[in-house]
C-alpha cells in the first residue's frame, strides 16, 4: 500500500516510548480520514525513541512523483498532460491538508 517513494515526514511523539503514542497516532490516521501515520521505534545511543512516520497516501504518490520531475525539469512543464497537471494539483491539496494538520498536531500533542 505504501513504499519508501511514498513517505512524506516524520512527527515527533510526546512520550519516548509508549504513553499515549498509539492514541496520538489513531488520532492522525482519524483526521487523515486513512492510515497515513505508523508508529516508529528509532534506536539511537541516548536510547529508544518512538516517533510517527507519516506516509503519502497510495493515490498521491503519482502526484507526488510528477512534481518533482516538474520542479527538475521547469522547461519541460508543457509536456504534461492533463490527467498529470490533476494528479499533481490533487498532491499539492493533499501537502497543504497536512501542513494543517501538522500544526493542529503540534497545538493538540506537543503543545506548540
Amino acid at each position: 500500500m505504501y513504499n519508501k517513494l511514498g513517505t512524506y515526514d516524520t512527527w515527533d511523539l510526546p512520550n519516548k516510548t509508549g504513553g499515549n503514542n498509539q492514541e496520538i497516532c489513531d488520532w492522525v490516521n482519524q483526521k487523515a480520514g486513512k492510515k497515513i501515520a505508523w508508529i516508529k521505534l528509532n534506536e539511537h545511543d541516548f536510547g529508544p525513541y518512538e516517533s510517527l512516520e507519516i506516509y503519502v497516501p497510495a493515490e498521491h504518490i503519482k502526484g507526488k512523483e510528477l512534481l518533482e520531475w516538474v520542479e527538475d525539469n521547469p522547461d519541460e512543464n508543457e509536456t504534461l498532460e492533463e490527467g498529470e497537471l490533476k494528479r499533481i494539483e490533487e498532491y499539492e491539496k493533499w501537502l497543504k491538508f497536512m501542513e494543517e494538520l501538522e500544526s493542529e498536531y503540534c497545538k493538540k500533542w506537543l503543545n506548540n
